[in-house]
C-alpha cells in the first residue's frame, strides 16, 4: 500500500525549510527507538476501504505514542486512545485516570475529539493548545464543507491558545 501523502515534493520541501528541517522524516528524530516504525504497515493488497480501516483501527489500539513522547519530559498523560472521541469517551478517559476523589493523576490532557463536540469539551476543559488534522480529508463526507468544520473549530480559539493545523 502506497504513502498517502497529499502535497507534491516541492511543497513538502517549502514546508521543511519553513520549520528548520531537511525531510518530513527528521519530524520524528526526537521519539524514542522503540515507538518509531520500522518498516511498512502489513496491509495486504487488494483489501476495501472499511477492512483496511478496521486493520488500522487494531494497530491504533496498541498505540503508545501519546504516553511515549511525554514520558520523556518526566510526565504523565491522560487520553482517549480507544477512539471514543465524543462527550462519553473523553469523560470515560478521565474517569479512568482519577483518583477516587475524582483527582486526575496525569500531567497532560490529550484528547481526539469529534469537532461537532469540542466546544462543549472546550468549556469544561479549556486547552491551551489545539491541533487541528484532517478537515478536508475526513470532514468532507459527513459534512459536505470543510468550512462548516472550520466554524465549528474557531468557536474555541482564544488569543492565548497554540494551534497546530497539519491539513
Amino acid at each position: 500500500m502506497g504513502d498517502f501523502i497529499v502535497n507534491t515534493a516541492r511543497e513538502q520541501k517549502e514546508m521543511c525549510q519553513a520549520i528548520g528541517v531537511e525531510t518530513p522524516s527528521d519530524l520524528f528524530n526526537g521519539l524514542p527507538e522503540d515507538v518509531r516504525l520500522t518498516a511498512p504497515l502489513n496491509i495486504p493488497e487488494g483489501k476495501s476501504e472499511a477492512e483496511v480501516l478496521s486493520l488500522i483501527e487494531d494497530m491504533a489500539e496498541q498505540n503508545k505514542v501519546f504516553r511515549t513522547c511525554f514520558r520523556g519530559a518526566g510526565l504523565t498523560v491522560t487520553t482517549n486512545l480507544e477512539g471514543a472521541n465524543l462527550l462519553s469517551g473523553v469523560a470515560t478517559a478521565l474517569i479512568r485516570d482519577a483518583s477516587l476523589s475524582g483527582r486526575i493523576r496525569s500531567d497532560v490532557l490529550v484528547f481526539e475529539t469529534d469537532e461537532r463536540f469540542l466546544a462543549q469539551i472546550h468549556r469544561d476543559l479549556p486547552a491551551r493548545n489545539l491541533c487541528v488534522t484532517n478537515i478536508q480529508k475526513d470532514q468532507v463526507q459527513r459534512n459536505g464543507e470543510p468550512d462548516y468544520i472550520w466554524q465549528k473549530i474557531r468557536q474555541v480559539i482564544t488569543p492565548e491558545m497554540t494551534v497546530y493545523v497539519n491539513n
